[in-house]
């Protein structure tokens, strides 16, 4: 999976550790995306949706398929506020738990990034890192990751992804 670069003011830091089980992941699994739709298909179009309540997605040529061993990026906009978004199609659950485990590498490299209230789980699927204004995540065979401008707004476009 391809990696990420972040960057972000330095704050406190609250971690679920790696080891952590099933049942604590269920309880604090961000958005409730593991209660949202599967996706499916195999083009990025059929995945990622042209608009995202008030964001709008970046056009892409039909039929673009989605990659498996890289990430596909888009941007949605809406005004000033804008969600760098990232897709692939992974081969395996081992896959997308690693794509989750080398997002968090990447912002842990940068100790510029706001990490407070951080959540990370790979212990049970779905598997997610969050941090304020950044979330990666597996839906089945998806690996999917959206870097907002803002908390609010990547709160705010998360309440809407449908997956």
């Amino acid at each position: 999976m391809g990696r990420m670069s972040l960057a972000i003011a330095a704050a406190v830091v609250t971690i679920i550790p790696n080891a952590a089980i099933a049942a604590p992941c269920a309880n604090v699994i961000p958005f409730g995306v593991a209660k949202r739709l599967q996706p499916t298909g195999t083009e990025v179009g059929q995945v990622l949706p042209s608009r995202v309540a008030r964001f709008v997605r970046e056009p892409v040529a039909a039929g673009t398929p989605i990659p498996s061993n890289e990430d596909f990026n888009i941007t949605y906009r809406a005004g000033k506020d804008s969600v760098f978004m990232g897709l692939s199609r992974a081969g395996s659950a081992a896959d997308t738990k690693s794509a989750v485990r080398t997002a968090r590498e990447d912002v842990l490299s940068d100790k510029s990034i706001n990490r407070r209230g951080e959540i990370y789980c790979t212990e049970s699927e779905p598997f997610f890192y969050k941090i304020p204004d950044f979330i990666a995540w597996s839906r089945g065979p998806y690996f999917l990751y959206a870097h907002a401008s803002s908390p609010a707004v990547l709160d705010e476009f998360m309440r809407a992804f449908p997956y």
